[in-house]
């Protein structure tokens, strides 16, 4: 007969408390979680509206969760599972590069691993569509055994294979049985497990209210609940908001950090021009931002109130002549059946037509990826239907190539053009920016 070990609270708690973590490189936001970061043994969810800095962070813990044990780190490993194509390793590697850089100049000396090595200690998996998804949770627990330094792991997002294609009964049974497994591992491993979930719509909500996805129940699953946004009223764009929904070990509160990319690459584009004039720009860095006018529609409700009153802030906005929608699918997938959803999407890709040409303007729109049933194996397929397809003057599929090693390249295959036969093109996502594969 098997025999139980009966613990104390003092047992309990000075096990839980000796647990190390994973910092975020915030000391503020690590500060509000009560343990110095990202606790290992622990589930934390990181909720927020698209923007928000929920993939950033997730790989700033891919990056951090490497810091050398001279300096209280773990020197371990991360598993990052991606499901809704949001990991960009451009991206990573210019994280990883400044986390390495600072962990060498508190140390005062070189680090013993390379950016290579580094790199090797990230281990990502493709899990895009809910057969991926299910099939490689199947066999994570092997996965770990194999990989016993593997201390983090990030799933960027939980909530996105569940979106289409499964009855709320199935997605609760399937997501409860993932969650019950990954509790087990974070503890049976000491292994900090982080989800990215995405928001949405609660209908029957006065005014329409935004919550988390995948329901209350699901909200009570995880030890860590953060909530990330954008703070208003702040000129830094960088800067997000951390709120602490949930915790075992912490109350409620709220930290401010930054994250540095839109700026990077706006700098990075006014120094090349600057360069081929030979001379300054008349313009700073300030000034140039405040040429970007940025619309939270997060919501269906909200992004069809904007798009009512654009035509009057074009019409106030003349130097106004590119608009970027991003993504024009995202406000259409819940609460919304397929006749409506047709109606609203021509009657706006109408609307946009008329003010392209009228105040000649780019308009450049976003659209996700999505499962057509029926199709042999299941066609990936872009979303909104064949009829949506025609709608636009130009579509281009961007792709990462395969067989490259270079992780910064991409390609852009023409599908659709009234001036251009169908080509590719190939180009690199840098810190700087869009460039040229040299």
């Amino acid at each position: 007969m098997k025999s139980f070990k009966i613990h104390n609270a003092t047992e309990l708690w000075q096990r839980e408390t000796s647990l190390p973590s994973v910092a975020s490189f915030s000391q503020s936001l690590d500060h509000i979680l009560g343990t110095d970061g990202f606790q290992l043994g622990s589930i934390t969810e990181l909720l927020g509206l698209p923007g928000s800095g929920k993939t950033q962070l997730c790989l700033q813990l891919c990056a951090s969760v490497q810091i050398p044990k001279e300096l209280g780190g773990l020197d371990a490993e991360a598993l990052y599972i991606d499901t809704n194509t949001h990991f960009t390793l451009s991206r990573f590697r210019e994280i990883l590069s400044a986390s390495l850089l600072k962990c060498q100049n508190i140390l005062g000396k070189p680090l013993q691993i390379t950016e290579d090595e580094a790199l090797r200690k990230l281990h990502y998996v493709d899990a895009f569509g809910l057969e991926k998804f299910c099939a490689f949770m199947y066999r994570l627990p092997k996965f770990i055994a194999e990989h016993p330094k593997v201390k983090l792991i990030a799933i960027d997002s939980i909530a996105y294979p569940f979106k289409d294609g499964i009855s709320t009964k199935q997605r609760t049974g399937l997501l409860f049985r993932q969650i019950a497994e990954l509790q087990k591992i974070a503890i049976e491993h000491q292994i900090a497990v982080v989800l990215t979930n995405e928001m949405s719509t609660r209908v029957g909500l006065s005014g329409g209210g935004i919550v988390g996805s995948l329901g209350d129940a699901w909200a009570h699953r995880c030890n860590v609940r953060l909530l990330l946004s954008t703070p208003q009223g702040v000129q830094d764009p960088t800067q997000r908001l951390a709120l602490l929904l949930k915790s075992n070990v912490a109350c409620n509160a709220v930290a401010r950090f930054q994250i540095f990319h839109i700026v990077e690459i706006l700098s990075a584009s006014l120094l090349k021009c600057q360069n081929i004039l030979g001379k300054p720009l008349q313009i700073t860095e300030d000034e140039a931002l405040r040429k970007l006018h940025y619309v939270d529609a997060f919501g269906l409700e909200k992004f069809c109130a904007f798009m009512y009153r654009l035509p009057k802030f074009i019409a106030e906005h003349p130097k106004v002549k590119l608009i970027a929608i991003d993504s024009i699918a995202y406000p259409f997938k819940d609460g919304i059946s397929t006749k409506q959803r047709t109606g609203l999407l021509f009657r706006q890709i109408a609307e946009l037509q008329k003010i392209a040409i009228e105040h000649q303007i780019a308009v450049v729109l976003t659209n996700e990826m999505s499962t057509r049933v029926g199709l042999s194996g299941g066609g990936i397929v872009g979303s909104l239907g064949d009829a949506w397809a025609h709608r636009c003057n130009v579509r281009l599929l961007l792709s990462t190539p395969q067989g490259v090693q270079d992780p910064t390249q991409r390609l852009a295959l023409l599908l659709k053009s009234n001036v251009a036969c169908n080509a590719v093109a190939r180009f690199q996502i840098t810190g700087e920016g869009i460039r040229d594969v040299e």
